[in-house]
């Protein structure tokens, strides 16, 4: 969509590139998704999920940056219900570790049945 100026999670102005992707399929979890990538470092900002009907679903921000097996990696994802703007989940990340990725785990109905090693 071009490059504009946006503010991150800590409310600080970043350059971004601003992509509108669409599914590739109808099995995506998400038909559109809009997403802010730094222009400078590459890195994600900020990212908003669509559902098949063009509703706004989940808005997230991407945070806390450092170094992680061999690459700078986000540390930390906020997730704002945009339905019910109250509902935040706060993701973070350690512990990072290198690991084959079963085709399983990539499938909606897995994720009940998955369990950390």
């Amino acid at each position: 969509m071009g490059e504009e100026t946006i503010q991150d999670a800590d409310h600080k102005d970043r350059n971004v590139w601003h992509l509108d992707l669409a599914a590739g399929t109808s099995e995506a979890m998400y038909s559109r998704l809009e997403y802010w990538i730094e222009k400078e470092t590459y890195r994600p900002i900020k990212a908003k999920f669509y559902s098949d009907s063009g509703r706004l679903l989940k808005i997230a921000y991407f945070r806390k940056y450092e170094q992680q097996l061999g690459s700078v990696r986000s540390k930390e994802a906020i997730i704002i219900d945009a339905v019910d703007s109250h509902l935040v989940t706060t993701m973070s990340y350690s512990a990072y570790r290198l690991e084959d990725a079963q085709d399983a785990w990539f499938q909606r109905d897995f994720l009940p049945r998955f369990k950390e090693e």
